[in-house]
């Protein structure tokens, strides 16, 4: 569902949809849908503002994925209210690309939308929040005019074209809702290290030792030398 801003200029649209598995892509391998996602809410222009696009409504999703700690699947309930700001870009000389996110620690492989990106100090602040970062990625090179962002931009999203497409906004507000760290529950006890048992179903004798790596480095080039 794609939504124009002309349209916008005129009046204010509405959403109320379910959306199968595999109607949005994530674009994380690991990370599926595991039933349908129910989304309803309104598009609409901010009033004074030269094409800004707020988009409120309501997600309902389970998300699946491996845990963290002993890669099994895991299962990650959202049912949440959002409220979701866009800007146009502005043609200028500065350009983010997947070097840029990773200069500044997200992941290029996972990123928002073609048409909806969240501006790159949004990602620092999700993961000060807890969230993943990667829920502040582009899908590839946007031009955006060169200038300093101020507190408001920070949360400011950014779109291309002539409006907004509907799953673009999904897919990143699920990503952003989702926890910094996937986890099958709180007290999982992982993987072991030495024997790779899983901890959660048998507890097994191997014992890790401390080990102060602090010398490693210094270790490694007495070896080299002796060698």
């Amino acid at each position: 569902m794609f939504f124009n801003v002309r349209d916008l200029e005129l009046k204010p649209a509405r959403f109320d949809v379910e959306l199968p598995a595999g109607s949005i892509e994530f674009l994380d391998p690991k990370l599926r849908q595991a039933s349908p996602l129910r989304a309803s809410g309104t598009v609409e222009l901010v009033t004074g503002s030269l094409g800004e696009i707020r988009v409120r409504g309501h997600v309902q999703v389970r998300m699946q994925t491996e845990c963290d700690r002993c890669l099994e699947p895991a299962e990650f309930p959202v049912d949440s209210g959002f409220e979701l700001y866009y800007r146009p870009v502005a043609e200028g000389s500065f350009e983010v690309n997947a070097n840029n996110a990773a200069h500044r620690g997200q992941r290029p492989e996972a990123r928002t939308a073609a048409h909806a990106v969240r501006a790159g100090v949004s990602a620092n602040k999700a993961a000060r929040r807890g969230r993943r970062p990667e829920a502040a990625m582009a899908a590839r090179p946007v031009r955006v005019e060169e200038k300093a962002i101020d507190a408001g931009e920070a949360e400011m999203g950014f779109y291309e074209g002539d409006g907004l497409e509907l799953n673009d906004v999904l897919r990143e507000f699920v990503l952003l809702a989702l926890p910094m760290q996937r986890l099958c529950s709180e007290n999982c006890k992982g993987i072991c290290p030495e024997c790779g048992q899983n901890r959660n179903h048998n507890e097994c004798r191997c014992q890790t030792a401390a080990v102060d790596d602090r010398w490693a480095a210094l270790k490694e080039l007495r070896k080299n030398a002796e060698s």
